[in-house]
């Protein structure tokens, strides 16, 4: 519920609010939304190991 409020607030917001400034982190109570490029699937697979790419969930060719 949290997150699905948070995503409406971020789309609402002014584009200028939402520049490329990482010196803004540095505020009390800012918050960064990062997403990363496409990985198929949802979550990692079962048995994954944290230390060991090769058996979690990673980006495809296009990623």
């Amino acid at each position: 519920m949290f997150l699905r409020l948070l995503v409406c607030l971020v789309c609402l917001l002014p584009a200028s609010l939402l520049a490329d400034d990482w010196d803004a982190l540095k505020q009390p109570g800012a918050i960064a939304l990062m997403r990363h490029a496409l990985a198929p699937g949802g979550g990692d697979p079962e048995g994954f190991t944290l230390g060991d790419c090769a058996t979690q969930r990673n980006l495809d060719a296009r990623g």
